[in-house]
């Protein structure tokens, strides 16, 4: 792992970045994964669907698991998955730790 970035958009919504090295996509090398930061999993529009699929209720057991916990959902990979090299934001940050 060359980074991890995490970027708030909003009170209840943020993405988590993971920028990785893997020789074997060059001239590509730098690989994004990013996941979706769920705060609230009763913030999720299909959470009817997940809770039918977990086989569990909406009840007071399920507010207090989605209290207690934050959800990293990871999202299919996009155009930007693949990078010759890490973004300057990113670098700027380990350049400034390095020092």
């Amino acid at each position: 792992m060359l980074a991890a970035v995490a970027n708030k958009s909003s009170v209840a919504d943020a993405r988590v970045s993971i920028y990785r090295f893997d020789e074997k996509d060059q001239p590509t090398p730098v690989n994004v994964d990013k996941y979706q930061v769920w705060l609230n999993l009763f913030e999720c529009p299909e959470i009817k669907e997940i809770v039918r699929s977990a086989s569990t209720s909406l009840d007071s057991n399920l507010h207090r698991f989605s209290d207690e916990n934050v959800f990293l959902v990871l999202e299919e990979p996009g155009e930007d998955h693949w990078l010759r090299d890490l973004p300057d934001h990113v670098k700027a940050v380990i350049e400034f730790q390095s020092t």
